[in-house]
Formats: structure tokens, C-alpha cells, sequence
């Protein structure tokens, strides 16, 4: 599997955000805002579908992936892009 170049990445967004389908119980909007934290973060998808607001602060600017869902088997505390 290789990284999606930037326009690959900035047509994926804009495909999602305005996709009108609902895909594994996610509407457009939704995934549109799942696929920016998954490349700001590089999560993998299952420590992604894990994820709870309670992870986030945004005054800080970070997302908590808890040790038990990291393949590392430790707390992981990640910026977000701004």
C-alpha cells in the first residue's frame, strides 16, 4: 500500500464531503471528517472506529488513542494539524 499524494488526498476530500451516500453508517460529511483525522494522524482505521470526543482536546490540539487500541500497546497522545 502506498501514501496518497496531495491531490489524491484533496480530491478524496472533496469527494467525500460532497457524496450524498451513506457508507458503513456514514454519511459523506462524516466520512469527510474521519478521512482528515486519519491523514493529520496517521491512525489506522481500527484504532480510528475507537475513537470517542472524550479523546479529543481541542484546546490542546490533540487526539488520546488509548494503549489498548494502539498496535504499540501504548498511550499515544497526537497533535492535530491545525
Amino acid at each position: 500500500m502506498r501514501e496518497l499524494t496531495a491531490d489524491e488526498l484533496r480530491r478524496l476530500f472533496i469527494a467525500a464531503s460532497a457524496s450524498t451516500r451513506t457508507y458503513r453508517g456514514l454519511a459523506g460529511s462524516d466520512r469527510y471528517f474521519l478521512y482528515l483525522v486519519a491523514a493529520g494522524t496517521g491512525f489506522r482505521a481500527s484504532a480510528l472506529s475507537n475513537l470517542t470526543p472524550a479523546d479529543f482536546d481541542l484546546d490542546a490540539g490533540t487526539v488520546t488513542l488509548a494503549a489498548r487500541f494502539n498496535k504499540s500497546r501504548r498511550l499515544k497522545v497526537q497533535p492535530l494539524p491545525a
